[in-house]
């Protein structure tokens, strides 16, 4: 928690400019790494269960995630047979 803390005091601190509705930086920040953290124990917590649409999130998120890898076989095939040199 306390790496959290300091990574957003030292976000807070940065110099921004405004464009239109848009604040960013006023130099480019480089993003050294990310992660995604998915909830430990798949169970829904207080609000973690109940999708947009009352349905159950843990399955939408099983779901999209068999669609991505379906996606990218997909996208990996159609290269491989239009693509020069694959």
């Amino acid at each position: 928690a306390i790496a959290r803390q300091e990574t957003l005091r030292a976000m807070e601190a940065v110099k921004t400019k405004k464009d239109g509705i848009f604040v960013m930086p006023t130099e480019r920040i480089e993003i050294l790494s990310s992660y995604v953290k998915e909830k430990e124990g798949g169970g829904g917590g207080e609000r973690g269960n109940v999708g947009a649409l009352g349905g159950d999130c843990e399955a939408e998120l099983k779901e999209t995630k068999q669609r991505v890898v379906a996606l990218v076989h997909e996208i990996e095939e159609i290269r491989r047979r239009k693509l020069p040199g694959r």
